[in-house]
């Protein structure tokens, strides 16, 4: 079996998404995955992970990382977190997980040299562990796979340096990254798009592989909804909830108007995941908290089995000038759920086609007046005359999000990569080298 290496970043996290399903299912393939991550305390939820699906016999390696920056002194020390921040993104480039780069390429170095790894895959955010790919392909001449589960600079929600200096670098590193990757793998096709379109990356070096749903964490179809208060509306949201652009006040409000209309006895909204303290104070402020039940982070299966019993599900989104491009992971596990699903966010991205073309649900965008509330008015009234909300899905376009079919994909990028013949190790004229040639 041939081995490939993956490093990514705070594996396997607490709902074993991102690479951990990839990894778990590619020696089906042929190959045979080690993986390198930040040392870090692992959660009792990860080593349940661990434990209960990481496939026994891979190998695991935790190398050191700070976890804290030492700039969170000002911060104390001055009042000032905003300084602490500002400090981190002038020091730290092209993130604050840079520290954990020497360390990572160094076993990565180490590995490839004894194991005979043929590929070295990095997995982004954080965009910094793509530089272990980048020393390690130079060091070694191993084949590196950037794997990106989400767009770099682009992304403007999150993608603040700290001077116009570090903005002009950033881009240069990123474009660098795309031209000495042997091979990207983009996780949506808006994100292809734009790496094809924006930094010309030709066709045959990209492979669409999305994030996917893996069929079995999805509880049986079966599963018998909520048995106590029957009579009830419910609604369920998995993973954080308020992340910034999410238009999550916007939906809870239109919620609220729901319940007014239809009394506050007939409606739940279950929001399994992190919700922040500014949340927390606006939905004690606008006294939702007799229909919004939070029930914190959870695991994977458990959250699964709680919001596939309820009626609806909802995806937050943003809508920004790059948001059609991306996906949020959560739909891919609400798909796999078979439940009518309501998104909120830009009607003509790919979020919405996905729904659509998989007849999984509808898709509003909140800036409409009263879009959202009538949406979910539609739903109450569908579940208030049948007793509940049927599903239509396509089978045949859900299961293409399938991890295992997945998985398939991304081997045979690997097989690609690694067999291609010709390699031109010069960078283009037009492209930075940052001293690496």
């Amino acid at each position: 079996m041939k081995k490939v290496i993956f490093c990514t970043y705070g594996f396997p996290g607490t709902g074993g998404g991102g690479t951990f399903n990839l990894i778990k299912y590619l020696p089906r393939h042929g190959y045979e995955p080690i993986v390198i991550t930040n040392s870090h305390k692992t959660t009792e939820m990860e080593e349940r992970l661990l434990l209960e699906h990481f496939p026994a016999g891979i190998k695991l390696y935790r190398t050191s990382a700070p976890l804290k920056s030492p700039f969170r002194l000002f911060s104390r020390f001055f009042r000032s977190p905003q300084l602490a921040r500002f400090l981190d993104k002038c020091v730290f480039f092209p993130d604050f997980h840079v520290m954990g780069v020497p360390a990572g390429a160094f076993k990565a170095v180490r590995l490839i040299r004894a194991e005979g790894v043929e590929c070295i895959i990095t997995s982004s955010p954080p965009e910094s562990y793509h530089l272990i790919g980048l020393i390690a392909q130079k060091q070694t001449g191993c084949r590196w796979i950037a794997h990106f589960r989400d767009l770099w600079t682009s992304k403007e929600i999150v993608n603040k340096p700290a001077t116009p200096l570090h903005a002009r670098c950033l881009k240069k590193l990123e474009r660098l990254v795309y031209s000495r990757a042997d091979h990207l793998i983009a996780n949506t096709r808006g994100n292809h798009d734009i790496y094809a379109g924006t930094f010309d990356v030709p066709l045959d070096r990209m492979t669409h592989v999305p994030n996917g749903y893996d069929a079995t964490e999805v509880p049986d179809i079966t599963a018998a909804p909520f048995t106590e208060s029957p009579g009830v509306f419910r609604i369920g949201y998995l993973g954080y909830f308020d992340k910034p652009g999410f238009p999550w006040q916007a939906f809870l409000l239109a919620l609220k108007k729901l319940a007014a209309a239809v009394g506050e006895q007939t409606v739940e909204f279950h929001i399994t995941g992190h919700v922040s303290p500014v949340a927390k104070a606006f939905i004690n402020r606008e006294n939702l908290n007799s229909f919004v039940q939070l029930h914190g982070v959870m695991a994977h299966s458990d959250a699964f089995a709680l919001v596939r019993k309820t009626d609806l599900l909802v995806v937050l989104h943003y809508e920004t000038g790059y948001s059609r491009a991306i996906v949020p992971h959560k739909l891919y596990h609400y798909l796999g759920m078979c439940k009518p699903i309501l998104g909120v966010g830009e009607e003509t991205g790919e979020m919405a086609s996905i729904i659509q073309e998989a007849n999984a649900g509808r898709v509003v965008s909140f800036s409409k007046h009263n879009g959202i509330f009538d949406e979910l008015s539609a739903y109450y009234r569908t579940w208030k005359t049948k007793g509940r909300i049927e599903y239509h899905g396509r089978k045949h376009v859900v299961e293409r999000y399938e991890i295992q079919q997945l998985t398939a994909r991304l081997a045979e990028a690997i097989t690609q990569t690694v067999e291609r013949r010709e390699f031109d190790t010069e960078l283009p004229p037009d492209r930075p080298s940052f001293g690496m040639e």
